[in-house]
């Protein structure tokens, strides 16, 4: 699936969560976006959001760390969402 249909499903998921969140659609790889909206699409509250991102942290981690060649980790803080 392409990065903009990737893209387009993360924020039509993203849309009913009232919570701040900040989320690098730029560092995040087309199969990262598209199983963040697929877990999304089922997840829309507060809470089951936080929860979906636990779960899937680490595979983020792993996608993001194909990029992340300087071994750091990469910064997945929620603070507000801006995509």
């Amino acid at each position: 699936m392409g990065a903009t249909v990737g893209r387009q499903r993360l924020r039509k998921a993203l849309e009913p969560i009232k919570t701040s969140t900040s989320l690098k659609l730029n560092m995040i790889e087309d199969e990262g976006a598209t199983t963040f909206a697929k877990a999304l699409e089922t997840n829309k509250t507060r809470a089951s959001f936080n929860l979906v991102l636990n779960r899937i942290e680490g595979d983020f981690n792993k996608i993001l760390g194909k990029e992340n060649k300087s071994g750091e980790p990469i910064d997945l803080t929620l603070t507000g969402i801006n995509i």
